[in-house]
């Protein structure tokens, strides 16, 4: 993912957020949301560092401990390795299968 915008995230209500490394946020505080993760996780950037936690900003945008003030911007991208081992990264994620390791 590269994110060409950051959202913004004001926070309403003293938290912890992280799901390994912590930081201890205030009311008050703008964290920037860079990107949606998976399995409800969201990346931010907070003071120099990035987090992780499961939020699932985009589908609770406002509760009692946060409102999103805006979305990110940014587009995905797909690294490709053909068989004679080069590698390559592109966003017409459309003209390729098993882009997700879902799949």
């Amino acid at each position: 993912m590269i994110t060409t915008a950051p959202g913004r995230v004001s926070i309403r209500k003293a938290m912890t957020f992280g799901a390994e490394e912590k930081v201890s946020l205030k009311k008050g505080d703008i964290i920037y949301y860079l990107h949606y993760v998976g399995e409800g996780f969201d990346l931010v950037w907070y003071q120099g560092h990035t987090y992780t936690d499961q939020t699932s900003f985009e589908t609770n945008p406002d509760t009692e401990y946060w409102k999103v003030l805006s979305m990110p911007e940014g587009e995905w991208w797909a690294k490709l390795e053909l068989p004679d081992g080069t590698i390559g990264w592109t966003c017409e994620l459309k003209n390729f299968s098993n882009k997700d390791a879902c799949e």
